[in-house]
């Protein structure tokens, strides 16, 4: 007999019974049309306000036809419009389709016309998407400064077998794959999540993370069913822990959600348990350090909770009160399975590869039936669905689970799903490369965190000599930062064992250490962008011909690095430009290229 949580009849019914988001928002703009919605904005947006705001959303759907079941592409920052287009699409059975503007360009094309989008929003800083449409785009920033605020539109009714979004993912073959979210998951979670956490209307939740994930949900949507209030940080207040410990005060926000990673960069810099003590801190996407949970215990008094789900079972699946007691253990437990949710190991036992079903299930792959029938399946010889997840789970004797890795190749890094095989796809895929090796390298730090670092080991073809920047920059038009290797090693060939896997410790033979350089540069600008590194990345000596990855850099602190190269330069560099240029001097290149070009524009 499998291994189960929450198998019963009640379990599997629980999708029918959650109220759909459409009913739960309109009661709260019945309830209090006139609490703030957004706070720390210059505008006063009220439930009532947003309800107009929705209402314009529905007379675009109008105009253009957009029926139930009908998919409109977000190519929206974060901010008023993107969550009046999300209410919108959720209240009238449309599907929504996140496309974020810091995609690849290559993801983004695929997930624009894989996804066969009906029409798309889109806003300045989204704008790229619309190129890759064909069908018809609305700037919704422009639409919504138009007058005709009380159009009352003829809102269809969202059902419960509607789908209410499409999450695009990580695929092997570094296409992603489209994961749907009927309107009865999103409901079940969207109920069970903060009854789970005392989740509740004097709340005001911290918006970070970009709607490519699936998190973004606890931000953004659970908000406006509780009746709480949204604060959107910026970029900069992302980065920087003062900052933010600021508006957490100033606007009394209480819920925080960050990866593992984020955690650790904040308590790095200051942002730690005491100065947390009257916020709920949420903390998912990755493996919780004993290190993050002590710091952030500390003077806790609304709690830290350890969370665990993917996209598949819709955002998290798993909750677990973070208490000293988990100190004491060798690991963080994922804690149990929220109500509705089937939880089974596979082919029974008390440890193995964890599958789920149950009311946060998922409706398969979107346009991917093959890949639906792999990992969608009556396993366990149950008369329900199943997903298989690939991660490996021990159950313990009080009914918690602990995550203790995965059977297969996919990893988690910096909150990203990824599986190390579409990076090997497109490294195999250069004209340069003969063939290739992409592993996971996992070591401690002077504090014992576990530090995980991609490599990628490469053969190249005879008569080619390519560059590391150059297949960083090649990865970057599909990948999203965190799958760029972090260093990039030309070998001669790939090691096997007897068994013809690729061997990993031949491999890691060839690393060497990644130190900076200690030549100094004559240009100014250079030796500017050399201290920024090192500030950055805490290295001294950083040389003109220093790779910013190669000595350190990865998603997280290139973002910062481009922040502080416009506050130093007054000039804005994209990110794919760091990793094509990415020493000081390189990247002075650049700079000096594109201030004489601004210089000649304003003459």
């Amino acid at each position: 007999m499998a291994s189960t949580t929450d198998i019963s009849g009640e379990a599997l019914d629980r999708k029918n019974k959650a109220q759909l988001f459409a009913q739960r928002f309109q009661e709260q703009i019945a309830a209090q049309g006139d609490k703030t919605v957004f706070v720390g904005r210059p505008e006063n947006i009220t439930y009532g306000r947003l309800e107009e705001m929705v209402n314009r959303v529905g007379e675009v759907f109008q105009r253009h036809g957009i029926q139930p079941g009908d998919r409109v592409g977000l190519s929206l920052k974060r901010g008023p419009v993107l969550i009046a287009a999300m209410a919108a699409c959720l209240k009238s059975g449309v599907t929504y389709v996140p496309i974020d503007n810091n995609y690849p360009p290559q993801k983004m094309k695929y997930v624009c016309q894989h996804s066969d989008l009906k029409l798309l929003f889109w806003d300045e800083p989204g704008m790229a998407a619309a190129a890759f449409c064909s069908c018809a785009s609305v700037n919704l920033d422009n639409w919504m400064e138009t007058k005709n605020p009380a159009f009352q539109p003829a809102w269809p009714v969202a059902k419960p077998d509607h789908i209410a979004y499409i999450m695009y993912t990580s695929g092997t073959t570094g296409d992603p794959k489209g994961v749907q979210i009927s309107q009865k998951a999103l409901a079940q979670f969207l109920t069970e999540f903060p009854a789970s956490l005392g989740l509740e209307q004097n709340d005001v939740f911290l918006s970070m993370t970009s709607i490519s994930f699936d998190i973004s949900g606890v931000e953004l949507v659970l908000p406006l069913v509780l009746g709480a209030q949204i604060f959107f940080a910026d970029k900069t207040e992302a980065l920087n822990q003062s900052r933010l410990e600021e508006q957490i005060r100033q606007n009394h926000i209480s819920v925080v959600q960050m990866t593992p990673l984020m955690w650790r960069e904040f308590i790095n810099n200051g942002l730690d348990g005491p100065k947390l003590g009257e916020v709920k801190k949420l903390c998912g996407g990755e493996t919780m350090s004993q290190l993050v949970a002590r710091r952030l215990l500390e003077g806790d008094r609304k709690g830290l909770w350890n969370l665990y789900g993917p996209t598949e079972a819709t955002i998290w699946a798993f909750t677990h009160r973070v208490t000293e007691e988990d100190l004491r253990e060798t690991s963080i437990s994922i804690g149990k399975p929220m109500p509705g949710v089937i939880a089974e190991i596979r082919d029974g036992g008390e440890e193995g590869e964890l599958l789920l079903g149950g009311a946060f299930l998922a409706d398969g792959y979107f346009g991917r039936p093959d890949l639906t029938a792999d990992k969608f399946g009556h396993f366990n010889d149950r008369d329900y669905l199943l997903y298989s997840t690939g991660d490996l789970v021990k159950r313990l004797p009080d009914g918690r689970f602990e995550f203790y890795g995965r059977n297969d190749d996919q990893i988690k890094i910096q909150g990203n799903r990824l599986e190390l095989s579409s990076i090997t796809f497109l490294l195999d895929g250069m004209k340069e490369i003969k063939s290739s090796a992409v592993i996971l390298n996992e070591e401690k730090d002077e504090e014992g965190e576990t530090k995980k670092k991609i490599l990628a080991f490469c053969v190249p073809q005879p008569g080619f000599s390519p560059t590391a920047a150059e297949i960083r920059h090649h990865l970057s038009q599909s990948l999203p930062l965190a799958a760029l290797p972090s260093k990039i090693v030309f070998v001669e060939e790939i090691p096997k064992s007897s068994s013809g896997k690729v061997d990993r410790e031949k491999l890691k033979k060839h690393l060497g250490a990644a130190a900076a350089g200690s030549q100094s540069s004559k240009e100014p600008q250079t030796e500017d962008l050399a201290a920024l590194f090192g500030e950055i990345l805490k290295k001294t000596g950083v040389g003109p011909d220093d790779d910013f990855f190669d000595i350190g850099g990865d998603s997280f602190n290139v973002t910062e690095l481009t922040l502080s190269i416009e506050k130093k330069f007054n000039l804005k560099i994209p990110v794919p430009e760091i990793i094509l240029h990415g020493t000081p001097s390189g990247i002075t290149d650049w700079i000096s290229k594109h201030q004489a070009t601004k210089t000649r524009s304003l003459s």
